[in-house]
């Protein structure tokens, strides 16, 4: 979408007059944070608030943003196309982001704004277009199916961003984004563009752009974008007002009554993500993995009889989440029965050389949870690895290890998802009979042969007791 200054001046000193543009939407004024250290954002990155500092006034906005993209001059200026080619591109993001606020405002989610991001209207009281200019400019950047087009694009980055910038907030004390490590892979920043999933690449460019990752959200508190965050995956519930002279509408339907989160609906890129911490799906089967990476290291070292059906169940287990659109609820108790083996798994598969750590971060950070865990399969592996005397001891955790996994995944076959029925029939899952499980911890595997194993492709780890 483009606006040339012929245009614009055209429909300026034209005879039909557009309608005013938009002044706010319902929301909430916040307060300066005194309890910590405050970064501030450029002065694009700021906003206009309406006469009772309560909702973002677009249209005073875009005429801040034109007063900066000018120089913020003393007198009035004169427009130019250079000053057109800075402002359009944030008239068409601050337009895009009256319309998600608008459409959280009607679920009564409202945003609670940061003063210090903030300007008065007496700000931009000189060197400024006139009103009718901004009505205008509004209604040509609004007018055409193109337009609206462009405006749903970025609508739906910045709700993209929403869950950026608070997994940020949560992992980087407060602070909102990183501009420097945005595409720098490894760092904190870049994983939180993980949440546009496939979009990843396009969401971060987009996220350097115009500062947009640390200016973008800047001017809403911390709680309130966690509120947004939680209503738009469902953590809490926001359900569209019902009722009224104006009953809400969404993609032309309306949608009173109805919960935000089914109405709109972000991808599991980014809803499984949220609240930080939790595992999403893709990270549940990376967990799943491990335990039964643990499981066939082990077996590869010490005689273990029944093990076969817990890896079985496991396998299965992953197959399923993989298939399954799984309810925030769901999701939340498959996490509940997996956090002790996950964190175990961690240890184990870490200490015996299996799994490098960074490799998958809400793995590593969920695992993390439970230190104890952690440790207790970390020193499960140097036992195995190291096959000391204590043959008995080994042999006993590695059986309780293996009673840990095959009850969790029991547990966690057997969690419905919105129905009566278990994510995995119970047909399907193999009876494990613990009692049954024996393990035996033997002297006659050689150097030789655990090197043979390795170098088969077997497994990785240890060689050698």
């Amino acid at each position: 979408m483009s606006l040339s200054l012929t245009d614009l001046n055209a429909a300026v000193g034209g005879t039909a007059v557009a309608a005013a543009a938009p002044t706010g939407y319902n929301g909430d004024i916040g307060k300066i944070s005194l309890h910590k250290p405050t970064d501030y954002v450029s002065d694009f990155g700021k906003i206009v608030l309406s006469a009772n500092n309560s909702v973002l006034n677009v249209a005073a906005t875009i005429r801040w943003i034109t007063y900066v993209a000018q120089g913020m001059p003393d007198t009035i200026t004169a427009l130019t196309e250079e000053h057109l080619s800075v402002i359009i591109p944030r008239a068409i993001r601050m337009i895009a982001r009256m319309r998600v606020y608008a459409v959280l405002s009607s679920a009564a989610v409202h945003i609670v704004y940061r003063l210090a991001d903030t300007v008065t209207l007496d700000a931009i009281a000189a060197g400024l277009i006139s009103e009718r200019t901004v009505n205008e400019m509004y209604a040509m950047l609004t007018g055409s199916a193109e337009a609206e087009a462009k405006i749903a694009e970025q609508a739906h980055l910045i709700m993209l961003s929403f869950f950026a910038n608070a997994i940020h907030r949560k992992q980087q004390d407060g602070h909102s984004w990183f501009t420097d490590d945005t595409t720098r892979r490894g760092t904190n920043t870049n994983r939180c563009c993980d949440v546009a999933g496939a979009m990843k690449r396009s969401f971060t460019t987009w996220m350097v752009n115009m500062q947009q990752g640390h200016d973008g959200n800047h001017h809403i508190s911390d709680q309130s974008l966690y509120d947004v965050c939680d209503a738009l995956t469902g953590v809490v519930e926001a359900t569209f007002l019902s009722g009224g002279a104006n009953p809400p509408q969404y993609e032309g339907l309306p949608v009173g009554g109805m919960a935000l989160h089914k109405v709109v609906v972000i991808g599991e890129a980014a809803t499984d993500r949220w609240p930080t911490g939790q595992l999403g799906k893709a990270a549940l089967i990376v967990g799943i993995d491990m335990a039964t990476s643990m499981i066939s290291n082990i077996c590869m070292k010490l005689k273990v009889k029944g093990a076969h059906l817990v890896s079985a169940n496991g396998s299965k287990l992953a197959d399923v989440i993989k298939e399954t659109e799984l309810s925030r609820d769901a999701l939340t108790s498959l996490n509940s029965c997996l956090q002790s083996v996950i964190s175990v798994s961690k240890g184990y598969v870490t200490e015996a050389g299996i799994y490098v750590e960074e490799t998958h971060k809400s793995f590593d950070s969920h695992a993390s949870r439970l230190s104890g865990k952690v440790a207790n399969g970390t020193s499960l592996a140097k036992a195995v690895a190291s096959a000391t005397p204590h043959t008995e001891a080994i042999a006993e955790a590695v059986k309780t290890m293996i009673s840990d996994v095959a009850t969790a995944f029991a547990s966690a076959a057997a969690i419905t998802n919105g129905s009566n029925a278990p994510l995995v029939a119970a047909d399907e899952v193999a009876d494990v009979d613990l009692d049954s499980v024996t393990v035996e911890v033997g002297v006659s595997n050689s150097d030789r042969m655990m090197t043979a194993m390795m170098a088969g492709g077997l497994g990785a780890g240890t060689s050698g007791p």
